[in-house]
């Protein structure tokens, strides 16, 4: 092949490689702009600063204050941050399939005169809140029927967007036990099954029972009991203000559990009631807050059973490569 021919079929794949960049271009550029298109709100998730989502019998409101999210209605608590954010990038991404009508009178039809789903929220800038009111599901049961920003238009919606924001005040609630790092607690102080009460403390990464006597503790099993309880999650919210603890067993606790970051600083106090009927939970509340909320039954059975539980049992403490020489004897 002479140098002629070479240099044509080198100019025909560098025109056909161009032709093909550019018609994937476009393709992806127009693929995007069909799919923004069908976007039905255009701000970030990130952006959002507050969301309620309204259900005939039910209210639940979220505020976000520097760059946390909270339950504000109908219970102050700290929101599940993960499981808000999933909320939100399905609001903000939600795209509508079809358009059925932008006829008005047909509302009850398709179950907007009273939508079973109302989300809005909004950033900070200033405006109308995006909205997306979500009402019958379609005959064939792969959508519903929406209507975004109180516009005329009646459209439809994936059952994934419905799924993805139907979502229950418990699981838009934080249900951390107890917010530690096992390594940063200095001091515990155990109540026990026994009605034993045990002070613990840290010290290079072990620790030691100062009360009611002072031994070595067994470091193991006592961080596993922390890391227990720092990894277990809040099963239900049974009651956010309660004049009888007597029923949950709460007014003798069958245990307690309270960290300290240093001497004075506490962390949490968590107090185990009695297990439920079912006996797959146990009762539990903070000392100092009136909510009761219930937690595994394995948790009251990972507390030692007395203060000797919690002994460091080791006969003898070595490393074995520093071991030299060994000698025995006899005592006869």
């Amino acid at each position: 092949m002479n140098i002629k021919k070479t240099v044509i079929l080198f100019i025909i794949l560098l025109g056909l490689a161009g032709y093909y960049y550019t018609r994937q271009h476009l393709s992806d550029k127009r693929q995007a702009q069909e799919e923004a298109a069908q976007r039905l709100f255009s701000a970030a998730e990130d952006a959002l600063e507050n969301i309620t989502i309204a259900r005939p019998d039910e209210r639940i409101a979220l505020e976000k204050h520097d760059g946390v999210w909270k339950v504000v209605e109908p219970v102050e608590a700290f929101a599940d941050t993960e499981a808000l954010k999933q909320m939100a990038i399905t609001f903000i991404n939600a795209e509508q399939q079809k358009t059925i009508t932008e006829d008005r009178s047909q509302d009850e039809e398709f179950g907007l005169d009273a939508p079973q789903l109302l989300i809005s929220a909004a950033g900070s800038e200033e405006g109308s809140p995006m909205q997306l009111a979500i009402g019958h599901e379609t005959p064939t049961g792969s959508g519903y029927y929406a209507r975004a920003n109180d516009q005329a238009k009646v459209i439809t919606v994936s059952s994934l967007v419905k799924s993805g924001l139907d979502t229950s005040l418990y699981d838009l609630r934080d249900k951390t036990i107890l917010a530690f790092e096992p390594a940063q607690i200095k001091k515990a102080v155990l109540t026990l099954p026994s009605d034993q009460t045990v002070a613990l403390e840290q010290e290079d990464d072990a620790w030691k029972i100062v009360a009611p006597l002072q031994y070595q503790a067994d470091t193991r099993k006592m961080n596993g009991l922390l890391s227990r309880i720092k990894s277990a999650r809040i099963q239900a919210f049974l009651t956010e203000k309660t004049e009888d603890l007597s029923q949950y067993g709460l007014d003798q606790p069958e245990a307690a559990l309270s960290v300290f970051a240093d001497e004075d600083t506490s962390v949490a106090a968590l107090l185990l009631g009695r297990k439920n009927e079912t006996g797959s939970g146990v009762y539990a509340r903070y000392e100092g807050r009136d909510n009761v909320f219930l937690v595994e039954a394995a948790l009251l059975d990972e507390f030692p059973a007395s203060v000797n539980d919690l002994r460091d049992k080791t006969l003898l403490a070595f490393i074995s490569s520093d071991i030299q020489k060994i000698e025995l004897s006899s005592l006869e």
